[in-house]
């Protein structure tokens, strides 16, 4: 049987392959920690590869997008959940099975398993079958289950099961121990006299008392007594355990593939809604975006409403701190490049990173942080962010700056989009002003949609397509912080006069003071 993954289930034909992010890149945009999120707990699924590798095929991407919407439904989701968990019990039963011995004692784990999967499968395909559901992933994995249930093996299981498991079940036996000898036969009819003795006795009880019974650690693994008893106990009901023989001759292979697949695939949808969720019930906003398409035509969009870094808001959630403040990212027309400054510590970098993050994980198919986005359905994403300048390197700092610059301006296409954080902080501000320039007029001739973070005002000058976002401080106090940016030409004069008035070190204050 075959059927498309979950994950890549709305493609109508031939898929254009996902393009992976740089490792930089994950890590700038502190994609690293919300994978490590995601995935806490779930490592055993290697979902990383699938969180790192973007879509560029807008079908699948919707219809990531719907799958997430079906699981938005609580019967849907419960459903799922419990799917994983007894998915998660199969697994642990067979390994357990795999670590024994005895040929009796793992073949009853197996039955165990087979229990479980039984009911796993036919639970989810329950689930399944009731809901209304959008995506052509989930329907495609309904469809799936239909034939599986429908299908010899899986038919033959339920039979095969009826039978041993209540057969296993049934199996009672007396130990008659006499020296070293010991005796097993069929038992189940005699009286229960540890219960006769408690009843008697009963009613000469003058409240609580200590409890004298001795408790023995239990392990899966028997000894060679043990051992020996069930053998015994094969012996004694010799039709029950040529019924277990033959089910694990039947069913050597339990999990059948397809389903494991998605046991697997599913968790990329869970793991993300499970991270996001502590967020929502916190009233922090999430959307599902649409898209622009950056080659389409002359004009671009990129609108995104009530948006937060991710990797922040979940690190403030843990802390127990105050939600992040929440901006608006607005880039239209024939506006290519966002030019953000203002002073230190007010949220510039952050508000570079969260335009990251979005555009990544709306081509994850995945919820993104925001009211409302539309956003690039973009190639890449390449970000240079400034990393300290480490002894002993091959390259000084400048250099490596530009031989970071270099690359990504020689990778970077008219569908790509760039992310510069604090370029040129070790070298002088007129040359930080002459290689910012040379980078915006490459960034400009090659069309490319831009976020830059910058001290350096004098680069909103170098063209027409660059729009300039200022972080806000409060007007009563300007070393205090809003972490509001938002569109108005950049003035790094005005949050130093701001400062001079407040320490009283303006020209005709100094000028004052001196006279007096």
């Amino acid at each position: 049987m075959s059927f498309p993954s979950v994950l890549f289930a709305g493609a109508s034909g031939p898929s254009a392959p996902p393009t992976a992010a740089d490792a930089d890149c994950l890590v700038d945009l502190n994609l690293d920690q919300i994978i490590a999120g995601v995935t806490a707990g779930r490592e055993r699924f290697q979902l990383r590869s699938d969180l790192t590798c973007a879509l560029v095929d807008e079908a699948v991407i919707a219809d990531r997008q719907q799958v997430c919407q079906d699981i938005e439904g609580a019967d849907v989701a419960a459903g799922l959940n419990r799917f994983a968990a007894a998915m998660a019990a199969v697994r642990r039963d067979l390994a357990q099975a795999d670590a024994l011995r005895h040929r009796y004692q793992i073949a009853r784990w197996q039955v165990t398993a087979a229990i479980e999967y039984r009911d796993a499968v036919v639970g989810l395909h329950s689930v399944l079958t009731a809901a209304d559901l959008r995506s052509r992933g989930l329907r495609a994995i309904r469809e799936m289950l239909d034939g599986l249930l429908d299908g010899a093996g899986f038919r033959s299981l339920r039979t095969d099961l009826d039978l041993v498991a209540p057969a296993l079940a049934a199996v009672r036996y007396d130990l008659l121990v006499t020296g070293s000898q010991v005796q097993v036969r069929r038992g189940g009819g005699r009286p229960d006299y540890a219960n006769a003795i408690d009843a008697t006795f009963r009613r000469f009880r003058q409240g609580e008392v200590q409890n004298h019974l001795v408790g023995f650690t239990e392990h899966p693994a028997m000894n060679h007594v043990e051992s020996g008893v069930l053998d015994l106990v094969a012996e004694v009901y010799p039709e029950v355990f040529a019924e277990l023989d033959r089910f694990v001759t039947r069913h050597p292979h339990l999990v059948d593939d397809e389903v494991a697949a998605f046991d697997r695939d599913v968790q990329f949808f869970l793991g993300y809604l499970d991270y996001i969720a502590p967020l929502i019930r916190a009233d922090l906003p999430f959307c599902f975006p649409t898209f622009d398409r950056p080659s389409g035509s002359r004009d671009r969009t990129v609108e995104i409403v009530d948006t937060f870094d991710l990797a922040l808001a979940a690190t403030l959630r843990r802390a127990g701190s105050p939600a992040p403040v929440r901006n608006d990212i607005t880039v239209s027309g024939s506006e290519r490049i966002l030019l953000i400054t203002g002073p230190n510590n007010g949220g510039k970098t952050t508000l570079a990173r969260t335009f990251g993050q979005v555009h990544h994980l709306a081509r994850l198919g995945l919820p993104v942080p925001g009211r409302s986005a539309r956003v690039l359905l973009c190639d890449n994403v390449f970000t240079h962010f400034a990393r300290p300048e480490r002894p002993g390197a091959a390259l000084g700092g400048l250099q490596d700056e530009l031989v970071r610059m270099h690359d990504i301006l020689g990778r970077a296409g008219r569908d790509s989009v760039v992310i510069l954080n604090e370029l040129f902080t070790s070298t002088t501000l007129a040359d930080a002003i002459l290689l910012g320039g040379r980078v915006m007029r490459s960034l400009i001739e090659k069309d490319l949609v831009a976020v830059y973070v910058t001290f350096v005002d004098e680069l909103a000058d170098c063209g027409d397509t660059i729009v300039t976002m200022v972080a806000t401080v409060p007007d009563d106090d300007p070393t205090a912080r809003t972490y509001r940016i938002v569109r108005r030409p950049a003035d790094s004069t005005a949050h130093a006069h701001a400062l001079a008035v407040r320490h009283r070190l303006t020209y005709r204050q100094l000028t004052d003071r001196i006279a007096s």
